[in-house]
């Protein structure tokens, strides 16, 4: 399983650390996991499951469902 860094997701989501932090801090966006002591790191398989849901949701939100 790859980690991706705060760094990285950010870059990824194209949003601020702030953002991501509030979003994960009210289960918008998923949870990191603790490694190496107390960095922080999400797996890039749920990073890509978070894309894929979100696509759906907007998805449903144009179709007006």
């Amino acid at each position: 399983m790859k980690l991706l860094t705060t760094q990285e997701v950010t870059k990824i989501i194209g949003k601020s650390r702030g953002t991501l932090h509030r979003w994960w801090k009210t289960g918008a966006f998923p949870a990191p996991l603790q490694y190496r002591n107390k960095a922080l790191g999400w797996s890039e398989e749920s990073i890509k499951q978070w894309f894929r849901d979100n696509a759906n949701e907007q998805t449903k939100k144009k179709a007006g469902t």
